[in-house]
């Protein structure tokens, strides 16, 4: 199986989107990272591409950013 957005292969756990994509767990951090940004800025490019960064650097680093 390989990940709909970054095209390498998935081992392990993958995640499935609303739209039926399968993504791998690092690019479904990036897209919660950057919906979480866009819903809390109104929609500004800078602060969901910030939150993006910042929520897979938790992730990464085996926190749920809760």
């Amino acid at each position: 199986m390989t990940c709909d957005q970054c095209r390498k292969p998935i081992r392990g756990r993958f995640h499935k989107t609303t739209t039926g994509r399968i993504l791998c767990t690092g690019c479904h951090d990036t897209l919660i990272g950057l919906t979480a940004g866009a819903a809390s800025s109104g929609g500004s490019i800078g602060t969901s591409i910030s939150v993006a960064g910042w929520y897979k650097g938790l992730r990464k680093n085996g926190r749920d950013g809760s």
